[in-house]
């Protein structure tokens, strides 16, 4: 289907044109498809003029910019970006305030320092190295110097409701003396799936607005948020910028990250100082140093056995029925983390391997517990996608999920939540999760596979499997596949870097 679609657009292209080589269509169509949002040609490949920064809206269906050519989309998205950020990073004048600098590290400082000066903050840095903490200290710092009569006003936001939930409930554990809205960016930016809002943008209402696990955001989602972000406003924009870019166009938080990023380097989550040192190895695509780690202190497991894998990670019976937190917690302590998501090791196979081999175990008088991930959002029940839960059922001859009890915890309150499966939204079986659903989530125990095939994926997804683990990591991967993952980067291309240095 791919191959077809940028054999059709290069036809249209070819007779638009007058040129009679579509292979530049073919591969300028594939380069987008892939996320990037130009694809760069030293020899010019077509007579096409050049496009000026100031022509934010071509009428051409490609333009070109230098080396670099756009579908015309994708030119209008950046340029669009390009002239926000250019609005938003601007100095602002702001009564001094004190804040507890000492329980803060040097660079936690400068951040929460530079948002008291900025209107754009952008804090990077992976897991377990306080950027939450650090904002929870901006905000305190920009109450305390604010002239507002009234409560002041934080819109916290992220691209799942996950995400949102969590970082809701880390702001409300806190005694910050502020009005607190906390949502997905879609609902906080009214968007609805087929419609945009692009370039008529109700403004959000808030005194800061902070997004977090910004690196899962597309091109798309950039342009809404920043040109909903009015000039009274602060925007704090937090993520790791070596984690896997969004599934859709773009990387650009980690372009924001290189062009004004604060950068949090010192964990204070985990005590294995052999996961940090992998992540590093990892970030830097070192893979004898990979390799070594892997080897010496954590786990490099190969070849792969499904069998081997369930017997590994079997879940319990139980012979009454048992406390859905103690189920929650088992299925939470270790995960099975995967590349692919088809194939005789991608995630949906082993899901239902697992399923069908739990199943044979049942008895008679005994109870079941499975793992399970919300996959669509329903605001009405609380559940986003991405919220993971338990089904709780007796063992029957044939088994059915329908009589089962689900329950889901309450991100604010922490207390469970029970649901009928029939009242629920769309959910998959979580035994084991791929890579982009694990983003956001931490584990004690971290069972990663990169199996044949995983080879087109860059540093960014052996980054962001490994970064999951907070005690122990095992990797399934040969290493001819694992040297090809880490020298390769899964960063997408544009021209946002440069462009910003011209504004």
């Amino acid at each position: 289907m791919t191959s077809w679609l940028n054999e059709r657009f290069a036809s249209l292209m070819k007779k638009q044109f007058a040129c009679q080589d579509g292979s530049f269509f073919v591969e300028l169509m594939q380069s987008a498809r892939e996320g990037h949002l130009c694809l760069e040609k030293k020899e010019a490949p077509l007579d096409l003029p050049e496009n000026s920064d100031e022509n934010a809206f071509p009428l051409e269906p490609v333009v070109r910019r230098g080396d670099r050519y756009y579908l015309q989309r994708n030119w209008v998205y950046e340029t669009h970006i390009c002239r926000e950020l250019a609005r938003l990073h601007q100095p602002l004048a702001s009564k001094s305030a004190s804040f507890d600098s000492a329980s803060l590290l040097p660079a936690q400082v400068r951040a929460v320092e530079h948002a008291m000066t900025h209107q754009l903050t952008v804090i990077s840095g992976g897991p377990g190295t306080g950027k939450t903490y650090t904002a929870g200290h901006m905000i305190r710092a920009l109450v305390a110097a604010s002239d507002v009569k009234r409560l002041y006003k934080v819109c916290l936001t992220a691209p799942t409701g996950k995400a949102a939930q969590h970082l809701q409930s880390s702001f409300l554990s806190s005694d910050l003396p502020v009005q607190i809205q906390a949502d997905t960016l879609h609902r906080v930016l009214g968007l609805t799936p087929g419609r945009s809002k692009l370039f008529s943008p109700s403004m959000i209402d808030a005194d800061v607005i902070v997004v977090d696990e910004a690196s899962m955001i597309d091109v798309d989602l950039w342009a809404h948020l920043l040109e909903a972000v009015s000039s009274q406003t602060r925007l704090i924009v937090m993520g790791d910028p070596d984690q896997l870019p969004p599934v859709e166009a773009g990387s650009l938080f980690a372009d924001l990250a290189d062009l004004y990023g604060v950068h949090l380097d010192q964990c204070m989550r985990t005590d294995r100082k052999e996961l940090l040192e992998l992540s590093l190895a990892i970030q830097k695509g070192s893979v004898e140093e990979v390799l070594q780690r892997l080897e010496s202190g954590l786990g490099l497991f190969s070849p792969l056995d499904i069998k081997a894998l369930y017997e590994k990670f079997s879940p319990p019976l139980f012979d009454q029925e048992p406390d859905p937190q103690v189920c929650l917690d088992f299925f939470q302590r270790s995960k099975i983390l995967g590349a692919l998501r088809q194939g005789p090791l991608g995630i949906d196979r082993l899901n239902e391997f697992f399923l069908q081999s739990y199943q044979k175990t049942f008895c008679k008088g005994f109870f079941w517990a499975a793992p399970i991930l919300i996959s669509s959002n329903d605001p009405r029940l609380g559940l986003y996608n991405g919220s993971s839960g338990v089904l709780i059922g007796p063992c029957q001859t044939v088994f059915n999920p329908r009589e089962a009890t689900a329950y889901f915890p309450d991100p604010l309150s922490n207390q469970l939540r029970s649901f009928s499966p029939g009242s629920l939204p769309h959910y998959e079986w979580g035994f084991c999760l791929s890579v982009h659903k694990s983003q956001g989530s931490e584990f004690e125990k971290v069972f990663a596979l990169f199996p044949e095939g995983s080879e087109h994926f860059g540093r960014e997804a052996l980054y962001t499997a490994a970064t999951r683990a907070k005690k122990s990591l095992t990797l399934a991967a040969s290493p001819r596949v694992l040297s090809e993952i880490l020298r390769q980067r899964c960063r997408k291309r544009s021209a946002i870097l440069e462009r910003m240095k011209t504004l």
